[in-house]
């Protein structure tokens, strides 16, 4: 499902429906971050929920050596989630 919403993002950039791109993007992490906490039995319920997912998975790549996915982890969920944010 998260690789659907980041096809209906790409449609709704190129038709330059940003805000509706930008909610698309957001739908997606939002799913992958929730597959994720489904599989690991995780919370996965709200916001905060997700956040501390997220968190937990950072930390968790940061102490296998891994830091630059770490980074990357942390960076796209502040970019889909301010996304979500600038759609209100």
């Amino acid at each position: 499902m998260a690789r659907q919403f980041l096809r209906e993002a790409d449609a709704n950039f190129i038709l330059d429906e940003h805000l509706d791109g930008a909610e698309r993007m957001w739908d997606a992490a939002a799913h992958a971050i929730m597959s994720v906490c489904l599989r690991r039995n995780w919370l996965h319920q709200s916001r905060q929920d997700l956040n501390i997912a997220v968190t937990r998975l950072a930390e968790e790549l940061r102490s296998n050596g891994r830091e630059t996915d770490a980074l990357c982890i942390d960076a796209g969920y502040v970019i889909a989630r301010n996304s979500h944010i600038n759609f209100y």
